[in-house]
């Protein structure tokens, strides 16, 4: 569609004209949708709020235009996301926890990876295997698939012992996400190739059981990502470490996962850090 033919001739409120056109702009520029969709008609009636709804969802387009409070009535705001998005391990990822595995993982399980493939879906470590709980896969797909440009991943575990430490460590490096593609790869996007301080499991010190005093400051300094910019799940079945960081560590958004990380609590997070951040921006 040739530029020159959009026309902005709209009889409505002149405040989100220039949103308008700036969303339609980045859908042609990045997208390269081309006759999608008549802008004139849309721009004339409340159908384009539903369309252009639908397109920053599938599209994954981020506007900077975010003071307009007609706008924010039909849920088309920016996207703020967290800069960093911290995981527990056991309970959290996967199931069960390393502290009852009594081998180091061994053989592969091979499974769909959802609609997208086969790949490696368990570790077997002795009589159990080691599995990731199915949202899991999609989440890390949707990651590692870009649907979170700039966000980085990083891991917070206090695998009881250095044996569950190891176990944790192997599995990273054998469970898949996609066909090829293990969650050591994931955790690893956007960070520099021999980077490990992002990864920060088990104990021993300067690790300790209490993750807020330990972990995360570990996470800050190695990351020089503030807290304010912090997503933390975590089980919390056996201590509450997200009431722990959200004490000790002011500014991280945390999300109990108390059956495994579910899609809905991910969004919930996600909505969570959004909720709070545009709030205290737009206070400023």
């Amino acid at each position: 569609m040739d530029l020159q033919m959009i026309k902005l001739s709209m009889n409505q409120n002149k405040r989100y004209e220039y949103f308008i056109f700036e969303v339609f702009i980045k859908i042609l520029i990045y997208q390269s949708i081309n006759q999608l969709i008549n802008v004139s008609y849309l721009f004339k009636t409340n159908y384009f709020l539903r369309v252009f709804h639908k397109l920053l969802i599938v599209n994954n387009i981020f506007i900077d235009q975010t003071d307009y409070s007609f706008l924010k009535m039909q849920g088309l705001t920016k996207k703020i996301l967290p800069q960093l998005i911290v995981f527990d391990l056991d309970m959290c990822l996967w199931s069960p926890e390393t502290y009852v595995l009594d081998e180091q993982p061994s053989k592969k399980i091979i499974g769909q990876l959802g609609n997208i493939g086969a790949g490696v879906i368990g570790v077997q470590c002795g009589s159990q295997i080691l599995k990731l709980f199915p949202d899991v896969i999609t989440i890390l797909q949707d990651f590692y698939n870009n649907k979170y440009p700039e966000v980085k991943l990083a891991v917070a575990s206090s695998a009881d012992t250095p044996f569950a430490v190891k176990i944790a460590k192997n599995a990273l490096n054998m469970l898949e996400i996609l066909p090829g593609v293990t969650i050591r790869q994931v955790l690893q996007k956007g960070w520099e190739d021999n980077f490990e301080g992002h990864i920060q499991i088990g104990r021993t010190p300067p690790l300790s059981s209490r993750k807020s005093k330990s972990h995360f400051p570990l996470l800050l300094n190695n990351t020089g990502i503030p807290y304010t910019g912090m997503v933390f799940f975590d089980d919390c079945n056996w201590d509450d470490n997200c009431k722990h960081v959200e004490q000790d560590c002011i500014g991280v958004v945390t999300q109990r996962t108390p059956n495994g990380l579910k899609l809905h609590e991910w969004n919930q997070a996600l909505e969570n850090y959004q909720k709070k951040y545009s709030s205290e921006k737009h206070k400023e």
